[in-house]
């Protein structure tokens, strides 16, 4: 039988996986950074509520909290700005395994910076990791003249697997001070916060054109805040390690929506990448765990 926490991380890698599916509509509609301002403005309600009712209202006087939540709150621009950028010019199923890199960086990080030694698993895991995502770049590169887009897609992507590995290891700081509900909604708000200005200058953020528009964008917050909430909630109940392999699998099931609903084509070459990076992510999960 499945531990409920088991089966809370699969219900988040479900989640963030379906999200990613949603985020490539929303970005083609609005604009990458449209997009992300109004998903995340969404998912900031719904984190804020879930944060009080939970845990009560915060304490925010901290100064290591705003610290780290400005450190998180940057990240978090360029890891969501890569991610949406990516799957708005790429294929889901190339974009998500090199987004998902950003645990084999933070695995390197922590052997870099703290003496964390990954183990033969994590280490395999690394390996794999950048090999998958070497073969889908050439993969991409390769198919560049067809698709036009497909460089920039990994380009962005790259952006956004460095991003998650700065912000991740933030939100589980920020976390420690207010709750895990809390930090996703005032590192969220923080980093649009800091976007906002920057979009209205530049005019990036269109009008949402009655409610059937903001729905395409209701669907990508949701299901982000959803997949937060339930790995809040799985750690809670079962040992990290076991949740955290079981989370890492929204690699493989955002690769399989490509493939599937989106019908996306890839060749040889760049499924033999997808699927190396997506089991790479897997074992790191489970040896650093």
């Amino acid at each position: 039988m499945i531990h409920p926490g088991v089966l809370l991380g699969l219900t988040s890698a479900l989640l963030w996986s379906l999200a990613n599916v949603t985020i490539q509509k929303a970005s083609r509609r609005f604009g990458t950074f449209g997009a992300l301002f109004y998903a995340q403005a969404i998912g900031v309600i719904l984190a804020a509520a879930f944060g009080a009712l939970r845990h009560g209202v915060p304490h925010l006087g901290s100064l290591r909290l705003w610290v780290w939540t400005g450190i998180a709150a940057l990240a978090a621009c360029v890891a969501y700005g890569g991610l949406f950028e990516s799957l708005k010019h790429g294929r889901l199923a190339l974009a998500a395994p090199i987004v998902s890199a950003w645990s084999a960086l933070t695995a390197g990080a922590g052997l870099l910076f703290y003496g964390e030694a990954p183990g033969v698993l994590g280490i395999t895991g690394i390996v794999l990791v950048l090999c998958g995502n070497a073969f889908l770049a050439r993969a991409a590169d390769r198919g560049a003249g067809s698709t036009g887009q497909e460089g920039r897609a990994v380009l962005a992507a790259t952006a956004g697997a460095l991003g998650f590995g700065i912000m991740v290891p933030a939100v589980r700081e920020v976390g420690h001070e207010v709750g895990s509900s809390w930090a996703v909604a005032l590192i969220w708000s923080t980093e649009l916060l800091f976007l906002l200005p920057w979009l209205l200058h530049k005019g990036w953020l269109p009008a949402p054109q009655g409610f059937a528009s903001l729905r395409v964008v209701f669907l990508p917050g949701v299901l982000e805040v959803l997949g937060f909430l339930a790995l809040s909630e799985a750690v809670a109940r079962a040992p990290l390690t076991e949740v955290a392999p079981a989370s890492s699998l929204s690699t493989a099931f955002s690769v399989t929506w490509g493939l599937i609903l989106l019908r996306e084509r890839l060749t040889p070459f760049a499924l033999v990448g997808a699927v190396a990076a997506s089991l790479g992510v897997v074992l790191v999960n489970a040896s650093s765990a």
